[in-house]
């Protein structure tokens, strides 16, 4: 029974360290092309890029505040504006082995057109809340630092200025706390 009793107690103190590992805090920083498809635009492309603080909950489930900046793009009326997006998202993962893994997210977006003029008539910001979703995969070079390709998806807009979708694919560098 001691020896039961011991053996036990070894594989805890085994295991703990290694569920350790598959949860915590961890950033990403990420940058890339955006693009918006809307009728109303001359450009449809910029760079973007996000900033994510991320809590993974064990090595399947996570959720990630996420701020992204999608860059300018020019209307017909000759004018440009910045689209910008808060998202909080639930994060599920598919981890291959522990160098690769795989994640889609959905979750809730406020997004911003900042200030533009559509057909003569000037806006102020015009905000959409709205569901948004994204899907992306993950390299760990170390159990701390990883490279990871995203690409999300918001909508954005509304009826005055037209609605919109835009998606931002992107490669960044993540750190886990």
């Amino acid at each position: 029974m001691k020896k039961i009793a011991a053996a036990l107690l070894l594989s805890t103190a085994v295991a703990a360290p290694a569920f350790a590992a598959d949860n915590g805090v961890y950033i990403a920083v990420n940058v890339g092309q955006s693009s918006t498809d809307t009728y109303n635009l001359s450009s449809k492309t910029a760079t973007g890029g996000t900033g994510i603080l991320g809590y993974q909950f064990n090595k399947y489930f996570g959720l990630e505040a996420q701020y992204t900046h999608f860059g300018s793009v020019a209307f017909q009326s000759g004018n440009s504006s910045n689209i910008t997006g808060y998202g909080l998202n639930a994060v599920g993962t598919y981890p291959f082995n522990d160098q690769w893994s795989v994640f889609a997210k959905v979750g809730a977006a406020d997004t911003t057109i900042k200030s533009v003029t559509v057909n003569s008539v000037t806006y102020g910001d015009v905000s959409r809340k709205d569901v948004n979703w994204g899907v992306g995969g993950q390299y760990n070079f170390t159990p701390a630092f990883g490279l990871r390709v995203d690409y999300d998806s918001y909508r954005v807009g509304n009826g005055d200025i037209g609605n919109a979708t835009t998606s931002l694919a992107s490669l960044g560098l993540v750190y886990k706390f």
